[in-house]
């Protein structure tokens, strides 16, 4: 199992290595028909760096042949120090592959190179001395340092093994229009977009791949959820996020967009390029919060088609914001109501319990909102649920660079389409399997209903 770190050394411990505990360790299937250069590019693709631009220390403790504490480990840089350790780890199964990656465009860590045990940059030395007492003294300074530096040490190694496996911010920009080009080659029909400011400096990045907009125009409901979160990186911005639903309401993203804040020009230029891909229709709907920026743009972009708002959001705001004991339940039901009739009912109530809430509910334009006034369609998409859940699974990988952001995008986007083809290769039936098994629920329901005559 390779494990990535660094080595250190002490006069108290002997050599250690400390291992980055976010990265972890990966598997490795090895035989002896393996070179060491093949060994070197399976590592780099486990921990998602590029061979050719970083320097890898391969090396490994054999614990049976530890002398003392200054015995150092053993680094394999040729194919026969590689088949001794596959030899050695056929009798010692639990001898653990240590990897060193380091980084040849300008990142170092100066105290880790110091204390590398590559002999070609270190000397290793002991030296007698009849100062016992001295002797003791420097070795319990020594251990003191030591544990100071642990914790020191420890984020320079997490930092350092971050930029290496995931990408140095400021270099990512650079290979943007490459990433772009690369992947409009292999998915035809594609739309990206990409402005930097006059210095070169990034400005905004808009990208839909073409299987999702054939896929869209093919088989989705013409219904989109807008929505936007922001970026944990170095240099923060906000991504932005356009998906739909698919037969079986699993998420189909359409399009995603970086930028470096939501505002009125953002939010229209965003809503520009998606009107590239998805043209403005009166059978077009789209269900995002209330954020005023985003309204602004879809009336201005999609005139002609329908724009409703979450009703979890405007649920929230009536809770947070005013008082009125169960009248969140029957703004509910009045959002549920099927009939004009059964809404004004349910309105009237909520008016006269707290008009204030009342008045709030108009502002938000109750076209918007109550499923009965809404003069798109709909369907069963009453919140925005499905662009945040595209958030919450792009949590992590939001705190990366932005080609590693795009292009876990898009192995996300891969790994969901070939599962659902493959689902639904298997498939017979006329409607899809969430829709069957949906009717299949009320046809059983109804067996139990009583028929009044």
């Amino acid at each position: 199992m390779p494990i990535l770190g660094f080595w250190r050394s002490s006069k108290t411990k002997g050599w250690k290595f400390l291992v980055d505990e976010e990265t972890g360790g990966r598997l490795l299937t090895l035989d002896t028909s393996k070179t060491f250069n093949n060994l070197r590019v399976m590592v780099c693709e486990d921990f998602r760096t590029d061979v050719n631009l970083v320097n890898i220390e391969l090396s490994y403790l054999p614990s049976d042949l530890v002398i003392g504490l200054d015995s150092p480990p053993v680094f394999i840089t040729n194919d026969r120090q590689l088949k001794k350790f596959l030899t050695y780890v056929k009798t010692k199964a639990s001898t653990r592959l240590c990897v060193c990656i380091r980084s040849k465009v300008g990142f170092d860590l100066k105290e880790e190179h110091a204390e590398s045990p590559n002999r070609e940059e270190v000397g290793i030395s002991c030296e007698v001395s009849d100062d016992i007492d001295g002797e003791a003294e420097l070795e319990e300074e020594d251990a003191k340092i030591d544990e100071s530096d642990d914790e020191n040490k420890s984020w320079e190694t997490h930092e350092y093994a971050i930029n290496v496996v995931r990408g140095i911010l400021e270099k990512g920009y650079e290979k943007v229009l490459k990433y772009l080009y690369m992947m409009k080659e292999a998915n035809p029909g594609s739309h990206t977009f990409y402005e930097t400011e006059s210095n070169g400096r990034f400005r905004f990045l808009f990208i839909s791949h073409g299987q999702s907009i054939c896929g869209f125009y093919a088989a989705i409901r013409k219904i989109i959820v807008v929505d936007g979160t922001f970026l944990k990186s170095k240099y923060k911005g906000v991504l932005l996020v356009a998906t739909a639903l698919d037969g079986n309401s699993n998420l189909y993203p359409i399009a995603f967009g970086v930028v470096d804040s939501e505002n009125d020009r953002l939010w229209e230029w965003f809503m520009r390029q998606l009107n590239v891909v998805i043209a403005d229709d009166q059978s077009l709907a789209s269900v995002s919060d209330r954020n005023t920026s985003l309204s602004k743009a879809l009336a201005k972009v999609y005139p002609h088609s329908h724009h409703g708002i979450c009703i979890h959001h405007l649920l929230n705001n009536v809770v947070t914001y005013f008082k009125g004991k169960g009248v969140a339940g029957l703004v509910a039901k009045a959002f549920k109501a099927s009939r004009v009739a059964d809404f004004k009912k349910q309105f009237t109530v909520i008016f006269s319990i707290s008009p204030a809430i009342g008045n709030y509910l108009i502002q938000a334009d109750v076209k918007k909102w109550a499923r009965c006034q809404f003069s798109g369609y709909k369907y069963d998409v009453r919140t925005n649920n499905p662009a945040e859940s595209i958030n919450s699974t792009l949590r992590l990988p939001r705190e990366f660079p932005v080609i590693p952001l795009l292009d876990i995008i898009r192995e996300m986007m891969t790994r969901w389409f070939f599962k659902r083809r493959t689902l639904s290769s298997k498939h017979k039936q006329p409607l899809t399997v969430a829709v069957e098994k949906k009717i299949d629920r009320r046809i059983e329901k109804g067996k139990k209903f009583q028929v009044f005559w």
